[in-house]
């Protein structure tokens, strides 16, 4: 990919897809730098978006060892990459396993599935890309214009001009569709959840008495689905979370918060102050009490680990 213009933290990192050797990223930005406006997380990295568009990244593998090296707008992950909207509309994406951005494309929202990643144009129409890795979606998955677009593990869905939830989904994943409530915004994993129109959470794509399927009561701004974990933003900013993973019971990381991204085995939210705040499998890079060679922490400027007690 040609790059117009370079500035210099960009020398530091590495682009996804470019031949050659994948640095360890940064230490990260000079805190006086930081002014963060969105945080997404993928199978095992989150990244930040500061207002000038730079974008960091941490976690496990390439996905958590590099950073964009092109201003972007916007970020979306997907299971093993990240993806951001460039100058002109055009998809920047680094890390690994999403082959293939188009360049030929102008889009104003993007979402990263496993191996694939999607966007949408200004008139509501959807390509998507990749796939080569796991089964992905057509280019095309769409023959209606979408105003909302979101990609899950398995499938990628939209709010259609009706307000209607439409999805591709993979073999064995029919039940994404149909959607048991109306929703406003919504977020898909391997199972779904979404806010009606009074604020209520509502899930659906999996087993009743799964513990994914049972949201808590109450009124939320906004849902984040990751692998068998669901968390929600309360009115207040508060984090709730539910589901099967043993630390979807813990503590809740306390705070008010702007923005919520939930992983595979962890999440990440942007509090009030403009910090990360990260909590699940480790956040720390450690593993079985071992610290993980293949792993980046998240830079001190951007935030910090939350301890969660112990079950």
């Amino acid at each position: 990919m040609r790059i117009v213009s370079t500035p210099r933290w960009a020398l530091l990192v590495w682009l996804g897809g470019a031949c050659g050797e994948d640095p360890v990223a940064s230490a990260g930005p000079d805190p006086a730098e930081v002014d963060l406006v969105d945080v997404v997380a993928g199978d095992e990295h989150s990244c930040a978006l500061n207002r000038d568009g730079r974008a960091w990244c941490w976690g496990r593998g390439k996905a958590g060892r590099t950073n964009a090296m092109e201003s972007v707008a916007s970020i979306a992950a997907g299971g093993y990459h990240t993806c951001g909207i460039a100058a002109g509309g055009r998809p920047h994406c680094w890390g690994q396993r999403y082959w293939g951005a188009p360049t030929d494309s102008s889009f104003v929202e993007l979402c990263g599935g496993s191996g694939f990643a999607c966007g949408r144009d200004e008139a509501g129409a959807v390509r998507c890309w990749g796939g080569d890795h796991e089964p992905g979606p057509p280019t095309t998955p769409f023959a209606v214009p979408i105003q909302r677009l979101v990609c899950g593990r398995y499938a990628v869905c939209g709010l259609d001009l009706d307000g209607e939830v439409v999805c591709w989904h993979a073999a064995g994943r029919e039940g994404l569709t149909p959607v048991p409530v109306s929703v406003v915004d919504f977020d898909v994993h391997s199972h779904a959840c979404g806010l009606t129109k009074s604020g209520e959470l509502a899930c659906w794509g999996t087993d009743d008495d799964d513990p994914e399927a049972n949201p808590p009561p109450g009124e939320f701004t906004a849902v984040s689905v990751g692998h068998r974990l669901s968390c929600a933003l309360t009115l207040e900013g508060a984090v709730r979370c539910w589901g099967e993973d043993r630390w979807a019971a813990l503590d809740s990381p306390p705070g008010r918060f702007t923005r919520l991204a939930v992983g595979r085995g962890h999440a990440c939210a942007l509090r009030e102050d403009g910090r990360v705040l990260c909590w699940g499998t480790a956040q720390d890079c450690v593993w079985d009490g071992e610290k993980m060679e293949d792993c980046t922490e998240i830079p001190a400027s951007l935030g910090e680990v939350h301890a969660t007690a112990s079950p």
